[in-house]
């Protein structure tokens, strides 16, 4: 092997690792942040990271090219709806309206723009390794269905992972149900064997026959992580002019209600998570309200909480206009109506 070739190898492999480490920080942030029941992680296109990363390290050509097979046909309304959002201030398909809303906190908004970088990343990795014997219609003929049947049957139905319940689209979302999951499947899993077949065994062996084609494609695809790089900037623009909502994690002692969390539910709301627990040995009632948006709602009159018991809850809020932190006010008594704890 010749030194450039070694060099050139030493740097994909660095590449990988990158992309490994990426996709560690953000599936554990989603982990810390929301829990392993909530499956942001679980999206194709995270996993399409994990897997693009661990292919260019472990030089596995067939996984590569299984990913880039579907990563092909549902990356790029994620790239094309960012893309309308530079040139137009919104998004087209409405696919990334979750991320241009003030309860989108902006160290994720960061980390979901690998997204411009996964396939390119990966079509020059393919043109670079050597040719092995074909594997990606095998290793597709695993990992799809293993992922949307942990999608559907793992993941409640509201969460919608991998659009396997409903219709990602917006207008779409009476396409659901389990007649659509099924045929949403079959329709992806189809497309998924047809162009990992076409990519292996034709487009990649004429692309690496022909060096000016190889060239040119290689070119093209550092031209599109540049590109990548300037989109993403001015995807932080649009979104640094977008106020910021977030909710205060106050502690709490043995009885009392904390908040959790928010996240995107539509344009016009926010779910906020909280968390209310009573570690005492009596049941109590508490009377839960939310400051922000220069007012207080009242979230529950009495709340019942068992003796020893913690229950998670949400609530569907009008999304924020200007800059707000949200913060849960408590006040708990016990079954003699003695006052047990309280948070104002």
């Amino acid at each position: 092997m010749s030194q450039s070739q070694n060099k050139l190898d030493t740097l994909m492999q660095w590449v990988g690792w990158s992309l490994l480490a990426w996709a560690t920080f953000s599936v554990t942030l989603d982990l810390a942040r929301y829990g392993a029941a909530w499956g942001r992680y679980w999206w194709f296109c995270n996993l399409a990271l994990i897997g693009i990363g661990y292919g260019i390290v472990a030089k596995d050509r067939g996984l590569l090219i299984g990913f880039v097979a579907i990563a092909s046909y549902t990356q790029v309304f994620w790239i094309f709806d960012n893309l309308f959002v530079v040139l137009s201030g919104k998004p087209r398909f409405g696919l990334v309206d979750y991320l241009y809303q003030p309860s989108f906190p902006m160290d994720e908004f960061l980390l979901t723009h690998y997204h411009y970088f996964t396939l390119p990343i990966a079509i020059v990795a393919i043109l670079l390794m050597k040719e092995v014997k074909g594997s990606a219609v095998k290793k597709a003929l695993i990992f799809n269905p293993f992922i949307f049947g942990v999608s559907y049957f793992v993941f409640p139905a509201d969460q919608n992972v991998n659009c396997i319940h409903r219709s990602c689209f917006p207008g779409y979302e009476s396409l659901q149900g389990p007649f659509y999951a099924l045929g949403f499947w079959g329709a992806i899993f189809l497309v998924h064997l047809a162009v990992a077949w076409a990519l292996e065994q034709r487009a990649f062996p004429y692309l690496r026959a022909s060096f000016v084609a190889k060239r040119a494609v290689v070119g093209l695809m550092v031209a599109f992580c540049v590109l990548g790089s300037f989109l993403t900037y001015k995807n932080i623009q649009v979104r640094a002019a977008i106020p910021v909502a977030r909710c205060d994690k106050q502690t709490i002692g043995s009885v009392g209600v904390q908040c959790s969390y928010l996240r995107f539910n539509s344009k016009e709301s926010v779910v906020m998570s909280y968390r209310a627990v009573n570690d005492s040995d009596s049941r109590v009632l508490c009377r839960v309200e939310m400051t922000g948006h220069g007012a207080r709602q009242l979230l529950h009159e009495q709340l019942p909480l068992e003796p020893q018991s913690s229950v998670q809850l949400e609530a569907l809020l009008d999304t924020p206009k200007q800059d707000v932190a949200m913060r849960l006010d408590y006040w708990c008594v016990d079954s003699l109506n003695i006052k047990t704890a309280s948070a104002d």
